[in-house]
């Protein structure tokens, strides 16, 4: 699990990320991959690389970065599926998301 959530990182910018490519990262077939990230996670490859992705979104929130750089630096190359991801994944958009982390960031400052 830590060579496959490594191989994610170290691809995280790479928005034509396969799921062939982290099993060959990780030394395994795609057949155990999948059934030891399904066991060990709940879900599948792609929606454990999805989740990966949105919660490294969720962190560089509080970043000067804008909404599309985030998108763009998670692997998500088109930003609207990003917000539709994100918003599934959060229960807000991605701009509500940042502007609330902005928020309580001046509050702690203060």
């Amino acid at each position: 699990m830590k060579r496959l959530i490594d191989s994610i990182y170290k691809n995280l910018d790479n928005g034509n990320l396969k799921i062939e490519e982290l099993t060959r990262e990780v030394g395994v077939s795609r057949v155990i991959f999948y059934n030891k990230v399904k066991n060990l996670t709940g879900l599948s490859p792609v929606e454990f690389l999805k989740e990966v992705r949105l919660k490294q979104a969720a962190q560089l929130m509080q970043s000067d970065l804008n909404i599309s750089q985030i998108a763009y630096q998670v692997g998500f190359n088109d930003v609207h599926y990003f917000s539709k991801c994100f918003r599934q994944q959060f229960g807000v958009t991605p701009t509500a998301y940042k502007n609330k982390e902005i928020q309580e960031q001046s509050d702690r400052e203060e």
